[in-house]
């Protein structure tokens, strides 16, 4: 294979993928866009639970959730960051109510 030249093109994406939208995760959006801030929430995801954390913002670009941890934690009232994928479920005050009613 003498003089034979091998060229290879590279694309490089400067933006990432848009990650699809599960049904999960729309409800959770749901939730969270009518959620008031300082609203006492328990936020499920797939590694934990933070019960009684108070809800202090939903940022829809960037599917981040900030919330401020209950005192009872080791570090006491952190304020922390969780992406909306990591998420699996959320107690609202009236998914709590509505718990309650059916019982």
């Amino acid at each position: 294979m003498k003089g034979v030249t091998v060229m290879y093109s590279v694309f490089v994406h400067t933006k990432p993928l848009k990650k699809t939208l599960t049904a999960a995760d729309e409800a959770i959006i749901a939730q969270l866009q009518t959620l008031q801030p300082g609203t006492e929430i328990n936020v499920h995801t797939k590694k934990q639970t933070y019960y009684n954390a108070i809800f202090q913002s939903f940022h829809p670009k960037k599917w981040l959730v900030t919330l401020v941890t209950d005192s009872f934690y080791p570090d006491g009232e952190k304020r922390i960051t969780v992406p909306v994928g990591t998420i699996t479920s959320l107690d609202t005050p009236s998914s709590a109510q509505s718990d309650e009613e059916e019982e």
